[in-house]
């Protein structure tokens, strides 16, 4: 006897709602699986694989960071809170400090830097501007380094164009 629509729509529920049913709970076991495996023991053995200085990290590993970034200075404090201050739009939660058709300077709230992107050639002469243009508060040469002030490329064409770039002001190490 040939089955109704309608029993073979039930039928076809019986058989794939079991199947559903294992797929969702291999996948809670892979995600439960996932986060276990990243356990304190893994991410000693990962901080291990880099105690020697000739050894590289595997792609895609972020190395954390030695020690935080020091206080600032109470004058540059004052300073980095007047630059914000001056903000002329806000991009979603970046604050436009400055735009020029050479560069656009802007302070990224989180996670807490200022970023200058060079948008016009010659590169090094636009950086320059940029840099001067927070020397023009009253910081001096190494306050870039610690605010931290970071450079960008606007196109990329500029990259291709200046292999060599630094993304650091001049006269911070790297």
């Amino acid at each position: 006897m040939p089955l109704n629509l309608t029993e073979t729509k039930l039928k076809l529920k019986i058989i794939t709602a079991p199947a559903v049913f294992l797929l969702v709970i291999a996948l809670i076991i892979l995600i439960f699986l996932s986060f276990k495996s990243k356990n304190p023991e893994q991410v000693g053995q990962n901080q291990q694989a880099l105690s020697t200085p000739d050894q590289k990290p595997k792609p895609g590993f972020v190395i954390p960071p030695e020690e935080a970034r020091s206080e600032l200075p109470d004058k540059v404090q004052n300073i980095k809170r007047q630059m914000i201050e001056g903000e002329i739009a806000n991009d979603n939660g970046t604050i436009v400090l400055f735009i020029s058709d050479d560069y656009k300077i802007v302070y990224v709230p989180t996670p807490d830097f200022f970023l200058a992107t060079i948008l016009k050639e010659p590169v090094d002469k636009n950086k320059k501007e940029a840099e001067s243009w927070f020397l023009k508060f009253g910081l001096i040469q190494s306050d870039l380094c610690n605010l931290p002030v970071r450079f960008g490329l606007g196109s990329l064409d500029f990259k291709k164009a200046n292999p060599d770039f630094s993304p650091l002001p001049d006269g911070c190490a790297t």
